[in-house]
């Protein structure tokens, strides 16, 4: 799964010792600032061990929701929109608007809620000769 970043607009490379190009930080990030930081991505959107699609299903299900599914099953169907979450308040129904995770190269950047897009098509790597990554550094 390659997810497009938010702040930079550049895939998430899947993580390769020889390609010096995907020696690259990425930061899942929430509205309340929880950021889970990844410096190997495998390509299985986890990041720090926190699945992308787990945590919208954290963000927006109740809790009852969560107990009964799979949470990584029911944020793909969030995702996807095949499921739709609806609120109630005082009688009346809504549809609840949908809180993302945010991808980013930079962790510094402030939370917006915008979906992030999967990529359909990836370039290569760029070459990245000055990589300063801890294993290009001990090599």
């Amino acid at each position: 799964m390659i997810f497009i970043t938010n702040d930079t607009q550049k895939p998430t490379y899947i993580w390769s010792k020889l390609e010096t190009g995907t020696h690259r930080i990425y930061h899942m990030k929430t509205e309340d600032n929880q950021v889970y930081t990844e410096t190997r991505y495998k390509g299985d959107a986890t990041f720090n061990n926190k699945n992308f699609y787990a945590l919208v299903a954290e963000l927006n299900a109740t809790k009852a929701m969560l107990s009964k599914n799979d949470p990584q099953e029911l944020g793909q169907k969030i995702y996807n929109g095949t499921i739709k979450l609806i609120s109630r308040k005082g009688g009346e129904s809504k549809y609840k608007e949908i809180k993302w995770p945010i991808i980013l190269e930079d962790d510094e950047r402030k939370w917006t809620n915008v979906k992030p897009v999967i990529a359909t098509t990836v370039l290569p790597p760029p070459l990245n000769n000055d990589c300063e990554c801890d294993i290009c550094i001990e090599e």
